[in-house]
């Protein structure tokens, strides 16, 4: 049809044989710029381009320009039609590229596994183009061509929507697929009075395919569901999922209280890759607590409770009771060493012996820091020598050590207590029995 006359309309194509072209079978066509066209049916043919002439289209909607009207051509349906080709040329069978008001439905194209074309392309200044039902078959570049999303318009219905099959094996109901390669994903929208309310959207974000429950479209999503298995709730600045649910902020998770208020758990900034097992168990920490109240875990992988620790609960005391005259027994700290030993800022309140030395065991006391104290006993028939450290200084009673000097003793059961006054680099003995000797 080649537009030269107008405006005009009507042209009926119907049940006809169409086979062997050498261009396009049927060209809508403006040849008189600001000619128009209107209603044009092609129903129920049958096409067939076999060798040798493998590179002509079926279908074409070339561009042109109206007068007054939107397009240059309106009213197009393409339906019920069907071919048998196999075509070569890197062509579409249908190319519609203008018009308004467009339907192509319930078609069979089948190009018999040639390469070379696709099915339908539709785009170029083409509008309102609903394309639906369409078997394509054996177009192995591709059944789509170039389609261009603004030309399309949605398939609407008032009744609902239901797949029934009867099968042994699990079936897909629905195939939502977006090809193009840039990965931009496909979605399912949700909308009231035309404005979107939620999606579930098949989003690439950060090297990854997600499932996302957006609100609103975009990226914003309530939950989303990763490809590694991960759920994460969403990315909004406050999301309250559900009321007594889960409440999702950034970086952390929150349980709704029945009644107000929100209990949140945080992870670090920098969180790693880390693990927090809970124990089993049921603890209502709401009803637990008080003076003197601890969380306990008294067995591996047992449940927490809380109450008040006993003495068993700690390992470095026997007993420790205050009875009504205020006094305190409890159990020092010992350590037996049979060779030379730096002691230790943490040792302080140790209780250090020579107990099956064979021969002269030294203590150097560690750097001076007041309160420190430190008791030394000969419990072996050996040399037991305490050295201050570098610039301080020992005193046994009146006599003062030597800078980095000592107080050594051998027999068996002298002792001495020693701790760091609040001179500087000033150790005393506030304890001792047997003699000491001070160098």
């Amino acid at each position: 049809m080649n537009s030269v006359f107008g405006p005009t309309g009507t042209l009926l194509i119907e049940g006809n044989s169409i086979e062997q072209a050498k261009t396009c079978s049927i060209r809508l066509h403006q040849s008189v710029s600001a000619i128009e066209y209107g209603n044009v049916d092609v129903i129920g043919n049958e096409f067939s381009n076999l060798a040798p002439n493998v590179s002509a289209q079926h279908f074409c909607v070339d561009a042109g320009t109206p007068n007054t009207a939107p397009k240059w051509i309106r009213n197009i349906v393409f339906a019920a039609n069907h071919s048998n080709d196999a075509v070569t040329a890197a062509v579409s069978s249908i190319n519609i590229q203008d018009g308004d008001t467009i339907v192509v439905a319930g078609n069979a194209l089948n190009n018999n596994s040639t390469a070379g074309p696709t099915g339908i392309a539709i785009g170029g200044a083409a509008t309102h183009v609903l394309e639906y039902g369409n078997e394509i078959v054996g177009f192995t570049s591709g059944q789509y061509g170039t389609i261009l999303a603004a030309s399309l318009d949605n398939l609407n219905t008032h009744s609902p929507i239901n797949y029934n099959v009867n099968a042994a094996s699990l079936q897909t109901g629905l195939v939502l697929d977006n090809a193009d390669i840039g990965g931009n994903g496909v979605q399912i929208k949700l909308a009231q009075g035309g404005a979107t309310l939620q999606t579930l959207a098949a989003q690439y974000q950060s090297g990854n395919w997600h499932l996302n429950l957006t609100v609103g479209g975009g990226t914003s999503y309530i939950q989303r569901w990763r490809n590694d298995g991960k759920v994460v709730f969403s990315n909004l600045a406050n999301v309250d999922v559900d009321a007594n649910a889960l409440v999702a902020v950034n970086g952390s998770l929150g349980l709704m209280g029945a009644t107000s208020g929100t209990l949140r758990l945080a992870a670090p900034a920098v969180a790693g890759t880390n693990l927090i097992t809970l124990p089993a168990g049921t603890t209502d920490f709401s009803a637990t607590g008080g003076a003197s109240q601890v969380v306990k875990q008294t067995s591996a992988g047992g449940a927490l409770t809380v109450g008040q620790l006993a003495t068993s609960d700690l390992s470095d005391i026997a007993t420790f009771n205050l009875n009504t005259t205020g006094t305190a027994q409890f159990k020092v700290k010992e350590a037996t060493k049979t060779s030379n030993y730096s002691v230790l800022s943490t040792d302080s309140g140790t209780y250090f012996d020579n107990t099956g030395a064979a021969g002269e065991v030294d203590f150097t006391l560690p750097a001076y820091a007041a309160g420190l104290r430190y008791c030394f006993t000969a419990t072996a028939a050996q040399i037991l020598k305490v050295i201050a450290p570098a610039s301080a200084k020992i005193a046994v009673g009146t006599t003062n050590s030597a800078t980095a000097g000592n107080v050594t003793a051998s027999a068996v059961y002298s002792a001495v207590c020693i701790y760091a006054t609040s001179v500087s680099n000033q150790w005393a003995a506030d304890g001792t029995t047997g003699s000491w000797t001070v160098n």
